[in-house]
This record gives structure tokens, C-alpha cells and sequence, in this order.
């Protein structure tokens, strides 16, 4: 009976375990190094008064560039006229292309009095706007709003549309581009596993 020394068996799984290891950190490095996509800080797009603007691929209705930003010098705000939007709809106005993963953004509204209420949403080819999350600030501090969207498509148009009353400010906002979780196949035996559950 042939037998197979212990050491040359934790030998090959060691350099088998590190290959995949180290395929997994590419990959994941690789999707990573890709994410932000889209980014915005409203430093120099729309005018200082009320109104509506299109720029970089961004378009405002009843909004502005004002100066009670979160970071920098500037960030966007929304009258407090009920229907308020803000969409990014890419410079061909047709939506982002590669696909949406993770949206993210700061937002608060201008006074303690602006009671307001607005609208996460995106629309893929047209087809409808689907809502990731409706939102009441509540407070004149910033608050970090992040969800994904996770749909691979191209055309994806990405919108604030505020419902309520009273005004809101929006900085520091984020596009990330969709990214599907990777996959590695060990040489060995064909077995494919996902990169996030590969452990060093």
C-alpha cells in the first residue's frame, strides 16, 4: 500500500490554499480598485440661486449650489417646493453604464423647521422608478445614507426626489459601479468556491 508522507500532504494544500489565497486578494483587489465609479461634491455644478441645471451629467429642478456643505466648500440643495429632484443621468442623459452596486451619500435638512421628506430611486432602460428608501431628516447634522442597488444593467438613472416640504442638503454623493462577488477554481479538482470565503 502506497502511503504519502504528512509533510509533502500539508506541503501541497499549503502552496493549493496560498494560490487561492493570493487569485482571491487579485480579484477582490481588482473589483475594489474599480468601485468608485461615480462622485460628486458639488463644488463647482449647478448655480447659487433656485432653479434648474444640467452638468457633468447631473441634472437638478428647484435646487442649488449652496454653502452648508458637509465637506469642501459647497453641496446641493432642494427648495422646499414638494417634487424636488436631483437625478445623475450620465452626459448622455441616459443613465450610468456598468451597473449600480452601492449608493451613498450625506444628507440633513437646512433648519429644524424644514420638515421634509424625500426619495431614494433608480430606473434601469426606462422601464419605471423602483425606490430603494424613502427619508425624513430629522436633524441639521449630516447623516450617512448608504444601500445597493446591485443591478448589473446599463442606463441606470439614480434620482433624490423630495415629496414633503421644506429643504434639504445633499453632499459627498456616490455611484458605485455593480460588481459580482468572484469566483476562483482550484487547479486540482475543478472546485469553485467564492473569493469571500476563502480563508488565509
Amino acid at each position: 500500500m502506497n502511503s504519502v508522507n504528512p509533510s509533502l500532504r500539508r506541503s501541497r494544500w499549503a502552496g493549493i490554499s496560498s494560490m487561492a489565497a493570493l487569485t482571491a486578494t487579485l480579484l477582490l483587489g481588482g473589483a475594489d480598485s474599480a468601485r468608485a465609479a461615480i462622485s460628486e461634491g458639488f463644488e463647482s455644478i449647478f448655480g447659487t440661486s433656485y432653479g434648474a441645471y444640467t452638468s457633468t451629467g447631473w441634472y437638478i429642478s428647484n435646487g442649488l449650489r449652496g454653502t452648508t456643505q458637509r465637506s469642501g466648500s459647497y453641496a446641493a440643495r432642494f427648495t422646499s417646493l414638494a417634487n424636488a429632484y436631483m437625478e445623475y443621468q450620465s452626459t448622455d442623459a441616459a443613465g450610468k453604464d456598468g451597473g449600480v452596486g452601492a449608493v451613498t451619500f450625506w444628507y440633513r435638512e437646512w433648519a429644524t423647521t424644514d420638515a421634509s421628506t424625500f426619495s431614494v430611486q433608480y430606473n434601469v432602460n426606462g422601464a419605471g422608478w423602483t425606490t430603494l428608501d424613502t427619508i425624513t431628516p430629522t436633524t441639521t447634522t449630516y447623516t450617512l445614507y448608504s444601500n445597493s442597488v446591485n443591478n448589473a444593467n446599463d442606463n441606470i438613472i439614480v434620482r433624490i426626489y423630495k415629496t414633503g416640504t421644506g429643504r434639504v442638503l445633499i453632499d459627498d454623493f456616490y455611484i458605485y459601479d455593480y460588481a459580482a462577488t468572484p469566483s476562483i477554481t482550484l487547479a486540482d479538482n475543478g472546485t469553485q468556491i467564492a473569493a469571500a470565503n476563502v480563508v488565509t
